[in-house]
């Protein structure tokens, strides 16, 4: 037996906690017992002698494995399997290029009064089912991008009402997701949204002052904290199977001025609520992480979980790089990346009338058969690192930056994980006895 390649240890005082990054498993135990595994390989029957329970948890955890278990190339084939996977399937949409707000750091270049075509929506609903009758995926995921697709209600409810009955008469279990500005949230949607597990991306700029400065309205500059926080508010009290994900975009302003977003979205309701931190990129400043830590600490206090610096599960694959996956922009052009730019040149094939694609074979096989740059290949952070953008590595190869050329360390990340993988069974227990 031997020691995972994979594992971490992070003392915290008297205390250690033990992470693996394969498995993605933590545990607290004592500074002595993690002085005993420090020991190393050769160690492993005196500790498995002294404290046979201990290392019964390690061996069924992953910390201890075979001795002739090749751990990196387990995880190469993992995320082969995943990129893979024909088990679900998630298709994309743009109803529109368009957008009611004008946010300063917005990367997309909008397309007024676009909208996709009622023969472009039925080339969708052949999709799916065309799909289908290659793969018989389990699992359908659609998701509404934009520019704002809510601005296109009618759009999202005949591809919804379009693909449902097939869906139900192959067994398929159909969920939702909205990337949306929560400005354009209305009854009728929400009533289409009930029969489905639905998942909202809002995003939000700090509390209402700072928010309205940023995210106001392109016909009369008005703010739209009000609206999206009633919308908010609208589907806690309508829907039940569903989370609403906040997209907090900061800078130091905004670091100082969100403990009163946090107050709204309390009085709101916590349950399926989540807060996502992310930099605006485009500012130089650097990050007051003792600001960052305050407000994650004060949002956890009021019940909320907070997503940041976040490390990825097992044999994670973006859904970009998944075989099973692509983005329908409105007009027909087919990409794998949300995070790009929506022009005819970039796009990587075409949906045709019968409901199939014309992929540009050459772009697909470069994306699917991409490679982690030479500086990840030994890294034993790997299986569970957030990883670079696969568009990133497209467009740099191999001179793109490790992902931790931050104030952070690595340790630092295994902490805040931990942290809140301790808050999340503590919420779920007291969920539980509600």
């Amino acid at each position: 037996m031997k020691y995972s390649y994979y594992n971490h240890i992070v003392r915290e005082g008297n205390v250690a906690i033990l992470y693996n990054a394969l498995q993605d498993a933590y545990m607290a135990v004592s500074g002595k017992l993690a002085d005993a595994m420090e020991l190393g390989d050769e160690h492993l029957p005196a500790l498995e002698l002294q404290h046979p329970k201990f290392y019964q948890q390690l061996q069924s955890n992953g910390y201890i494995v075979d001795d002739g278990f090749d751990e990196v190339n387990y995880y190469k084939n993992l995320v082969i399997q995943q990129r893979f996977s024909s088990n679900s399937y998630e298709i994309i949409i743009n109803p529109t290029l368009d957008c009611n707000l004008r946010c300063w750091y917005c990367y997309e270049q909008h397309v007024a009064g676009s909208a996709m075509s009622d023969e472009m929506i039925e080339r969708v609903i052949k999709h799916a089912q065309w799909k289908h009758s290659l793969e018989p995926y389990r699992r359908l995921t659609l998701g509404f991008f934009g520019g704002e697709p809510l601005l296109q209600p009618n759009v999202v409810a005949k591809i919804i009402n379009g693909i449902a009955p097939f869906a139900m008469t192959n067994g398929i279990d159909m969920g939702l997701s909205f990337t949306t500005n929560g400005t354009q949230i209305d009854d009728g949607t929400l009533e289409l949204l009930k029969c489905y597990k639905t998942t909202f991306q809002i995003t939000i700029d700090g509390d209402r002052d700072k928010h309205n400065q940023v995210r106001f309205y392109k016909a009369n500059r008005q703010g739209s904290y009000e609206q999206i926080m009633a919308n908010i508010g609208r589907i806690a009290s309508t829907l039940s199977d569903y989370s609403v994900v906040l997209r907090v975009n900061y800078d130091v302003h905004t670091l100082q001025r969100t403990a009163a977003l946090i107050d709204d979205l309390a009085a709101i309701g916590t349950k399926h609520m989540h807060i996502s931190l992310h930099k605006v990129w485009q500012v130089e400043q650097s990050t007051r992480w003792d600001d960052v830590f305050a407000l994650v600490e004060y949002t956890r206090r009021q019940g909320i979980d907070v997503q940041f610096l976040s490390l990825a599960p097992s044999a994670h694959v973006c859904y970009a790089d998944q075989r099973n996956e692509m983005l329908i922009n409105y007009n027909g052009d087919v990409y794998k990346c949300t995070a790009c730019d929506f022009s005819r040149s970039n796009a990587e094939g075409k949906l045709l009338p019968n409901g199939s694609i014309e992929w540009d074979a050459a772009k697909l096989w470069t994306r699917l058969t991409l490679q982690p740059p030479k500086i990840c290949s030994a890294c034993n952070f790997l299986p569970s690192c957030p990883g670079i953008c696969s568009q990133n590595i497209l467009e740099h190869g191999d001179s793109v930056c490790c992902t931790w050329g931050n104030d952070l360390s690595k340790e630092d990340y295994i902490i805040y994980n931990f942290n809140r993988y301790a808050f999340l069974q503590q919420r779920q227990q007291k969920q539980s006895t509600c």
